[in-house]
């Protein structure tokens, strides 16, 4: 088991977005200049071969957008291998994540877009895609002391994937428990439940989609 951990300065919708039954990731955390480190997206990709349970966890940031340091926007089990942004797009599981203008802010914020498959520096791209996920957004839950004091959570810039005291593990083993399996959406995600005084009900319609 390997577990990602990461600040999400702009809980939106989009990156993570959450819609839909499956939790995707898409347009963030990817390396966008080689002479850079390797991006969160491209570890994960590399790993996923090695290693089949890979974990991402997207803390709270402290930007108006986000929820805060010490909470838990969402967590997310690898469920496939990472797709190439050209074959998210071309996948008919993902239909429902092609943006679209047409006055529902879960339509507009999707994450499949078109002729987004490698950056000006020819990079790859890929996609994380989740069935297995927690995702709470304006709803996120606070990280135990435990958690926070060894070490679980990423702030500022970046991302983790090296824990010590086996906590990553207790910290999977936790939240898994605390949610008997029971995965999907938790809340709405926070910048649209500030200005969507409809959320709750939208919120049930995808929890039942």
């Amino acid at each position: 088991m390997k577990l990602f951990s990461y600040v999400v300065d702009h809980d939106n919708g989009f990156a993570p977005n959450p819609f839909y039954n499956y939790c995707t990731l898409a347009h963030c955390k990817y390396t966008r200049k080689k002479s850079k480190r390797r991006g969160m997206i491209e570890m994960i990709q590399d790993n996923y071969i090695r290693d089949k349970e890979i974990w991402i966890l997207g803390t709270g940031g402290k930007s108006k957008k986000s929820t805060g340091n010490g909470t838990i926007i969402y967590l997310m089990k690898l469920t496939e291998q990472p797709l190439t942004l050209e074959e998210y797009y071309e996948d008919k599981r993902f239909n429902n994540k092609i943006p679209r203008n047409n006055g529902d802010d879960i339509n507009a914020l999707g994450d499949n877009l078109k002729n987004y498959e490698k950056n000006e520096h020819g990079i790859q791209r890929y996609v994380l895609i989740s069935e297995e996920y927690y995702y709470f957004g304006s709803n996120a839950i606070k990280i135990p002391d435990l958690f926070i004091k060894g070490g679980i959570e990423k702030k500022y810039s970046g991302y983790k994937c090296t824990f010590n005291n086996d906590i990553d593990h207790k910290f999977i083993n936790w939240i898994t428990n605390k949610y008997k399996n029971n995965y999907g959406m938790y809340g709405f995600p926070t910048t649209l439940n500030k200005v969507d005084k409809n959320y709750k009900q939208k919120l049930k319609r995808l929890r039942n989609c």
